[in-house]
């Protein structure tokens, strides 16, 4: 299964004859959202369904202190630029 994962990642010209059209479906959901058609729950819940964490992250972990017991966490999302020369550098402003 990871080769397979591997090939499919570096199979460089499918990747170029695919383009966007497999994120078709959540970028026509997150224009969707941004006309107002479908409420911001709707959207969060569809792209959490499929892996995609926005605004925050809910998964469970083990305690470190008692094993046998497990606990729901939710945590903030990756909703920040990679690095902070994003914020401030003028090549980025584009991106920003």
């Amino acid at each position: 299964m990871l080769g397979r994962f591997y090939k499919n990642c570096m199979d460089a010209d499918q990747i170029e004859t695919l383009g966007l059209s497999p994120l078709s479906t959540l970028l026509e959901l997150i224009n969707s959202y941004k006309n107002g058609t479908v409420t911001l729950e709707a959207a969060l819940s569809a792209l959490h369904s499929v892996g995609v964490r926005s605004l925050f992250n809910i998964y469970t972990d083990i305690d470190t202190y008692n094993p046998s017991h497990i606990f729901l966490t939710v945590d903030q999302g990756g909703m920040t630029l990679p690095s902070k020369d994003y914020y401030y550098a003028d090549m980025y402003a584009p991106v920003r």
